[in-house]
């Protein structure tokens, strides 16, 4: 129920449908190589399961809540399967630095990681995910509140020390975020409606930024905020 995975993955793992938590951390993979298919197509158990595989698919993965991709520094784009889990609550994309601009371009614009998480968010996954981790990364701004807005259950997002530029793009009112680390970025702007402020918020972090904000907001709750 727990798989933990370093190294090059076939299409077999498609079969454990019971899966709670997926790990895959600290290799050179690409994003093309994971979970897509059989690493030997001509293997034993390419062989074994070649009917069988014809129906496997992550949208069957109803118990997988937890997923975890990071320091994988030759992704240049968010792997397909992401976009395709029916129930995952829980994001970790922290720490991949190779994804930079469209199509793995190296022009530090973080586009593809601004167009992956719009697909995201765009996707079913969008709906269901509680909480994202994409700190360490090269992301340079959000995607559009269209997008951002269909995030409901959004409860704790983590983007510190990437590239955030100028005024955020807002989640909207209707998402109540608790806990917000937004430190290390470039960020001038908080746009008012940015997301919902309720006596469950816990932490917001905008440290090292540039950005300058009225407290009054803020201090209308009980709020850890640090600016």
């Amino acid at each position: 129920r727990d798989l933990r995975m370093s190294r090059g993955l076939g299409d077999v793992y498609k079969r454990q449908t019971q899966l709670q938590q997926l790990y895959i951390a600290n290799t050179p993979l690409e994003a093309e190589d994971i979970c897509t298919d059989w690493e030997n197509p001509e293997s034993k158990y390419a062989l074994l399961y070649k009917d069988e595989s014809a129906s496997w698919s992550w949208k069957k993965f109803e118990d997988l809540k937890d997923v975890e991709l990071y320091n994988c520094p030759k992704l240049t784009r968010m792997p397909d399967f992401l976009f395709e889990l029916p129930n995952v609550e829980l994001l970790n994309f922290a720490c991949n630095k190779g994804i930079d601009g469209l199509n793995g371009a190296k022009d530090g614009t973080g586009a593809q990681f601004t167009a992956d998480w719009k697909k995201l968010a765009d996707s079913p996954v969008g709906a269901k995910l509680q909480i994202l981790y994409f700190g360490y990364n090269n992301l340079k701004e959000f995607p559009p509140y269209s997008s951002l807005n269909k995030m409901r259950k959004l409860g704790l997002v983590d983007c510190m020390h990437n590239n955030l530029t100028g005024e955020l793009s807002a989640f909207g009112k209707e998402i109540e975020i608790t806990t917000l680390d937004l430190d290390y970025n470039h960020i001038t702007k908080i746009p008012d409606n940015f997301c919902g402020f309720t006596d469950q918020v816990e932490t917001l972090n905008f440290s090292h930024n540039e950005i300058a904000v009225s407290y009054t907001h803020l201090r209308a709750h009980e709020t850890c905020a640090d600016l």
